[in-house]
C-alpha cells in the first residue's frame, strides 16, 4: 500500500509529526535540510485561506442583499481587499459551485448578448445560517489566535503597517 504524500494528508501529519500535538517539527526530513519561508509561507496562506474563502464569499453575498456574479465578486474583494488579494479569481468559481450544491447559495444563469452567459449567485436561508455559525467560529478562532500570536504578529510587523495598528474586523 503506497502512503499518500504529506500535502494530501494534512498539516501535521507527516513523518516529523508530534503525535500528542499533531505538530510537524520537520523531524522526518532530517536536520540538513534548509528552511524554505516562502514555501512556508505559501502552504501556511494556502491551509489558512480553504475555509476562509467560504466565508468571505457567504459574507459578501449576504451584504450585498441580492445577486451577484462571479466577476462582479472578484472585482469587489479585489476592491475592498485593501493592498493584498488573498483570494485569486480563479479560486472563487470552484467555491461557489461547492457551496451552491450543500445549498448555501441559490444560482441562476442568464444569457449575455455580449459575452458568455453569467451565473447570479444568492444566498439562502441555510447559506445566512451557516454564514451566522461561521462567523461565530472565526471570531473564537480569531481571538484564541490573538491572545498567543497577535503580540508576537504585531512584534514583528513593519512600523505604520495596519496590520500592527488595526483590530481585524469580522468577516
Amino acid at each position: 500500500m503506497m502512503e499518500p504524500p504529506e500535502e494530501a494528508a494534512g498539516p501535521g501529519t507527516g513523518p516529523g509529526a508530534d503525535p500528542g500535538t499533531g505538530a510537524d517539527f520537520g523531524g522526518g526530513r532530517g536536520a540538513e535540510a534548509p528552511v524554505d519561508p516562502e514555501a512556508l509561507e505559501r502552504k501556511f496562506q494556502r491551509e489558512l485561506n480553504a475555509g476562509l474563502v467560504s466565508l468571505v464569499l457567504l459574507s459578501v453575498l449576504e451584504q450585498a442583499g441580492g445577486e451577484l456574479y462571479g466577476y462582479q465578486i472578484a472585482k469587489q474583494l479585489q476592491q475592498d481587499g485593501g493592498r493584498v488579494a488573498l483570494i485569486k479569481q480563479g479560486a472563487l468559481y470552484p467555491v461557489l459551485r461547492t457551496l451552491s450544491a450543500n445549498g448555501l447559495l441559490a444560482s441562476r444563469v442568464e444569457p449575455s448578448l455580449s459575452g458568455p452567459p453569467r451565473r447570479y449567485y444568492q444566498i439562502t436561508p441555510a447559506g445566512r445560517e451557516v454564514l451566522t455559525r461561521w462567523g461565530g467560529i472565526w471570531r473564537d478562532t480569531r481571538d484564541f489566535v490573538d491572545r498567543f500570536a497577535g503580540g508576537a504578529a504585531v512584534a514583528g510587523a513593519p512600523p505604520g503597517d495596519s496590520a500592527a495598528t488595526t483590530e481585524t474586523t469580522p468577516v
